[in-house]
Order: structure tokens, then sequence, then C-alpha cells
């Protein structure tokens, strides 16, 4: 039984022995190949140097921009119109590093520089590659956040041929000016639209003005209508009052020249006179008289007819009233307001208008605002691009070594390869 068994067992350590690999085995089998390792090896190496002398050599730039400091910016801000922060400042000039349309107009002004780019291009396209393949941004703000706050990097790697250094110091000052233009604008575009306001306040006070004085004008022609008017009314109601008293008078003097004559009185004569005269006693006349004051038919028909005369040849009773020489004078002034005149008369009414002397000093402030574009600063240049020591591609090392690598793994599997046929041919 136990030599049934031996053969079996034989012949399983055979099978196990032929399926494991033997190390030391692929070793000589590497040896004895060494030569097609080494030439392979040796290939590749070659080419992997050819390879890194021909690539064409890429070199990169750099350029940092950091905030200003806020006294810097002192000239903006004191105008009162426009206020900026040195932040503000650097997150606008790295929007606008990285806006398209900005790169594409340096680009176009700056043909130039970019000759290697446009190369088979038109200028839409370079300015896509060289964003996507050429140029990157570096955001020194927290990543959570999407601004500028701290610095501003720029990376360009450019061809050899190309001046890199001056296209990137070039596009950050392109994108500064353009920055620098824009905040003028915008202070331009407030002083203007401040100027338009101010100007629109000042017409409407003038427009207020105008009505104002017109309506002072109107309340003092109106006030001066009514009192011409009242005067007027007075005027001719004591005429009328000093005429019915003309009229009464003469009345009254028809009557004692009647009396008079009725008595026989030509002269002046008194109560007591005129009762000696006729021989009675004066106690009788005294009895007819009830107070102290005379009858006016004692003046006698002379001096009553003369004074009928009189009152009937008088045109008007004008200078027996001191009230119409009052409302005579009163009406003769009411015939030119001065206040009136002078109103209309005025000819710099603009210096009457409320707050002038405000608009005016704002609108000389405005007028005499001038900011100065090569003086204004926003940003400050921490790093500028300067000519790189070599270049970063190709790296000649890195590539002979992966080289040599490359032709040493190759190498051995061909060996092992060949290896692996000869004993299958001779199994065969």
């Amino acid at each position: 039984m136990s030599d049934s068994t031996t053969p079996l067992n034989h012949k399983a350590n055979q099978s196990y022995s032929e399926d494991e690999i033997d190390i030391f085995e692929v070793f000589q089998s590497i040896w004895r190949e060494k030569k097609i390792v080494i030439s392979i090896t040796l290939i590749c190496t070659v080419v992997a140097f050819f390879f890194a002398v021909s690539s064409p050599k890429v070199y990169e730039v750099k350029s940092i921009i950091k905030p200003i400091n806020t006294k810097a910016l002192d000239e903006i801000n004191s105008t009162g119109l426009y206020s900026i922060t040195p932040e503000e400042a650097l997150n606008q000039i790295g929007a606008s590093l990285e806006s398209h349309d900005i790169r594409l107009d340096f680009l176009v002004e700056n043909k130039d520089l970019f000759q290697y780019f446009l190369s088979n291009k038109d200028e839409e396209s370079a300015v896509l590659d060289i964003s996507r393949s050429h140029l990157s941004m570096v955001n020194g703000a927290d990543k959570k956040s999407n601004n500028y706050s701290n610095f501003v990097g720029v990376n360009f790697q450019y061809p050899e041929g190309v001046d890199g250094p001056a296209i990137l110091n070039k596009l950050i000052k392109y994108a500064i000016e353009i920055e620098k233009s824009r905040i003028l604008s915008n202070l331009a575009t407030v002083v203007t639209n401040k100027v338009h306001t101010i100007t629109n306040e000042i017409n409407d006070a003038r427009e207020a003005y105008n009505v104002s004085k017109e309506a002072e004008i109107a309340q003092l022609l109106e006030k001066d209508e009514l009192k011409r008017a009242q005067l007027n009314d007075e005027l001719v109601a004591i005429r009328d009052e000093l005429k019915a008293r003309r009229e009464n008078r003469i009345n009254v003097l028809d009557e004692a020249i009647m009396i008079a004559s009725t008595l026989g009185i030509e002269k002046p004569t008194t109560p007591s006179a005129l009762s000696y005269e006729q021989g009675t006693s004066g106690n009788i006349i005294k009895t007819e008289i009830n107070s102290n004051t005379n009858p006016i038919y004692y003046l006698g028909t002379e001096a009553l007819n003369a004074e009928r005369q009189s009152l009937l040849a008088r045109k008007d009773d004008d200078f027996t009233s001191n009230r119409l020489v009052e409302l005579k004078k009163e009406l003769s002034l009411l015939e030119n307001n001065r206040k009136v005149e002078q109103l209309k008369s005025r000819t710099k009414e603009d210096l009457f208008l409320p707050n002038l002397p405000v608009y005016r000093q704002e609108l000389n402030k405005l007028s005499k605002l001038d900011i100065n574009i090569d003086n204004l600063k926003l940003v400050r240049v921490d790093q500028r691009a300067i000519k790189p020591g070599g270049p970063i591609k190709p790296k000649k090392m890195l590539i002979v070594i992966a080289g040599i690598m490359l032709g040493l793994m190759l190498g051995i599997f061909i060996a092992l390869l060949r290896v692996a046929l000869v004993k299958r041919k001779l199994n065969a």
C-alpha cells in the first residue's frame, strides 16, 4: 500500500516544483540576457535624454500685489463723494486681472509681445489659450471667501523666446490703470450728478423766489389799491359832507337874511343895541334868546348876503377840511410804491436766494476737484516679475531617470520573455 502511494506523492511534488518561481533562477536568466537589458536601457536613456534636450523650455514668472496704506486713498475718500478701502481696491484689481475682456484688450494693444501666441490663431483664441494654459491667479484670501483681501498672486508660464516678465508686469500695470480710470470715471459721474442736483436746487430756489416776489408785489399792489379805494371813498364822503354843509349854510343864511331884512338889520348889531334903537326893553329881547350866542341875523343883511354870495361862488370845499389835505397827501403817496419798484428793479436776484452761499460753496468745491491719475495709488506691487534663473520645464534629470527606469523595466521584461520562449521550445 505504501508502494502504491509513493508514486503519487512524487508526481505531486514534481508538479509543485515546476509551478513555483525560483527567484535565484530568475536572476540568473536575467543575467544571461544582460546584454539585451543593458541595450534596451541605454536606448531608452538616450531617447529620454534627447527628448529632454529637444523639448521646448518653459519658464515661469510671478508677481504679488498687496493692499496699499489707507492714507494713500485719502485723496479719493476725502472728497466725500466716493469711498474705497484698500481691500476693495485690491479686490477690484484682482477681478480686473481675471477679466477676459481686459486680457483681450491688453493683447490687442501689445501684439508685439504676443507674436508666439498669435501664430495661426486669432486674438480671441490666443487669449483663451493663455488664460487656460499659461496664466493663473493665486487668491491670498481665506479660501471660503471669494475675494482678494490679503494679496493677489499672478503666475505666468511662457516658452523660450517670449518676454514673460514684460508681459506680466505690463498686464498688472494695465489692469491698475484700467481700475484707476474706472474709479475716476465713477467719481466724475458722481460729480456731474452732484452738480446737476445742485443746479436743479438753485433753479428750484430761483423759481420759488420769483413766485414769492411776484406774490409779494401782488400783495403790496392789492394793499395799495384797497387803501386807495378806501381813501377815495372817504374823500368823496367828506366832499359830499362839505357840500351838504355849504348848502345848509346857504339855507341858514337865506333864512337869516329874511329875518334880518324883516328886522331892518343891515349892519352887524347886538340884541342890546337893537332894543335900544327900537326903544324897547332889552329884557323882552333877552327872553326871546335861549343862549349866549347871538343869532346870525344880527350880522345884518350886508354881511349875510356877502357870505351867501361867497358860498355860491365857491367851486369846491376842499380847503375847508384838514382831513381832505391829509387824504390827498396819502393818495399822492400811493401813486408810487417804492417797495414794488425796488423789487422790480433788482438785477442780482440770485443774491436773495436762500442757501445760495452753500450752493456756491459746493459748486466751487466741485469745480476745483482735480485728482491726478498719475499720483493715485490703489495697490502696492510687492513683487515684480523678473527674469527667471532657468526653465521650470522640461526637468531633464527627472526625464533621464524616468528613461533609465523605463528602459530597465522594459529590458527585464524582454529578457524574461525571451527566457520563457526558450524554455517552451526545449520542453516541447
